[in-house]
C-alpha cells in the first residue's frame, strides 16, 4: 500500500502498570496532537494488571480514539505491546512508555515523517531528554544522561543502534509490527532493535521527535535500573550474536574518557558523586535473570514537575 496516495493512518500504543501519576497527563498531551500529514485511528491503553488507579483514571476519560484493555493479572511489558500490535490495524504504530512525555503538539508527526518518506525503514527511534529532578541523586544522572546523549548524538555511526530505548518513543512500520512479536523475558527496547537489523529493516533515529522522561530519584532505584539492563543484555544473547549484542552496549574508551572529562570540568561534585554510585550500585549487584516482572522504579514516574516547554 502506497501511503503516498493517502494519508498515513497511525494508532498509538501505551502499556501501562500503575502509572497513575502520568497516565491522565501522557493521554491528554496525545489528544491535543495536530492530525497534521497523518490521521489518528486509535490510542490503544493496555493496562497491565495494575494494582492503583491507573484503570479508573484512564474510564474518567472520554474520546471515540482512546480503547482502554486491561489485563486480569500482569503479564509484562512484551506481552501487553504484543496485543497492542495484534489489534492495530493502520499503517504506523507508535508505542510509548506510560511514563514519559512528548515534547509539544507536532511530536507524532515529527516521529513518524520518515516512515512516509522512504522505502525499508521499520523502526524510527524518538529522541529523549531527562527532565528536571527534585532529588540529589536525580539531579546527577540528569546532567550524566544529558552529557551521554549529546556525545552519542555526535557519533558518525546510528544513534537508533545505541541509545535503543522506548523512553523517546518508537514508530514501528506496518511491515515490522505485523511481524515483530516479543518472547518472555526479554528487554524489548534493544530486542525490537536487533530484531530489525538481522529482517534487514532500517532503524533511524529522529533528532526532532522529543520525548521528557525523569530519572532515578533514588539510590535503590538507580541501583535496580542498573541491574537490569546488566540483566537485559543476557536476555538478548539468547536470540541474537554477541557482536550484535555487544555493539549495542560497547562504548569506544576515547569516548568515555571525553565525557567523563566533561561531566568533572562542568559538575565536579556531581561527577564524584556519579562515580561513587556506579562503585556502590558494581559491589551491590548481582547476577539475576531478566524478568518481565521486573520490580519497578517507582521514583521515575511522577513528571508534574515537568514541563514540555523546557525543551520546545
Amino acid at each position: 500500500m502506497n501511503m503516498n496516495k493517502r494519508l498515513p493512518t497511525v494508532t498509538i500504543g501505551i502499556p501501562a502498570y500503575n502509572e497513575e501519576k502520568n497516565i491522565r497527563r501522557l493521554l491528554s498531551n496525545l489528544l491535543r496532537q495536530k492530525e497534521e500529514g497523518f490521521v489518528m485511528q486509535k490510542i490503544i491503553v493496555v493496562d497491565d494488571g495494575s494494582t492503583d488507579r491507573t484503570y479508573s483514571l484512564m474510564q474518567t476519560m472520554s474520546d471515540r480514539r482512546l480503547v482502554i484493555l486491561k489485563n486480569n493479572q500482569r503479564r509484562g511489558q512484551g506481552y501487553s505491546q504484543n496485543l497492542i500490535f495484534e489489534q492495530a490495524m493502520s499503517d504506523v504504530v507508535v508505542l510509548l512508555e506510560a511514563d514519559t512525555l512528548p515534547v509539544g503538539v507536532a511530536y507524532i508527526g515529527k516521529l513518524i515523517a520518515p516512515l512516509t518518506k522512504r522505502g525499508l525503514i521499520g523502526l524510527v527511534q524518538g529522541n529523549l531528554r531527562a527532565g528536571q529532578s527534585q532529588t540529589t541523586i536525580g539531579k546527577v544522572l540528569q546532567t550524566q544522561a544529558e552529557i551521554f546523549l549529546r556525545w552519542e548524538l555526535k557519533r558518525k555511526s546510528n544513534p537508533a543502534l545505541v541509545i535503543s530505548s522506548g523512553r523517546g518513543g518508537r514508530a514501528f512500520s506496518r511491515a515490522v509490527y505485523k511481524r515483530l512479536r516479543w518472547p518472555q523475558h526479554v528487554l524489548e527496547d534493544r530486542y525490537a532493535t536487533l530484531w530489525c537489523q538481522r529482517k534487514g529493516f532500517s532503524v533511524v533515529w529522529q533528532r526532532s521527535a522529543i520525548c521528557l522522561f525523569r530519572p532515578e530519584q533514588t539510590l535503590n532505584d538507580f541501583i535496580r535500573a542498573r541491574n537490569k539492563i546488566v540483566s537485559g543484555y543476557s536476555s538478548l544473547l539468547k536470540y541474537f550474536g554477541q557482536d550484535a549484542v555487544a555493539a549495542m552496549y560497547t562504548c569506544p574508551r576515547q569516548e568515555m574518557w571525553l565525557m567523563a572529562k566533561e561531566f568533572a570540568v562542568a559538575q565536579p561534585v556531581y561527577f564524584l558523586l556519579y562515580a561513587l554510585m556506579k562503585i556502590y550500585a558494581g559491589m551491590l549487584s548481582r547476577p539475576a535473570r531478566f524478568s518481565d516482572f521486573w520490580n519497578l522504579n517507582y521514583s521515575t514516574k511522577s513528571l508534574s514537575k515537568v514541563t514540555s516547554s523546557q525543551f520546545s
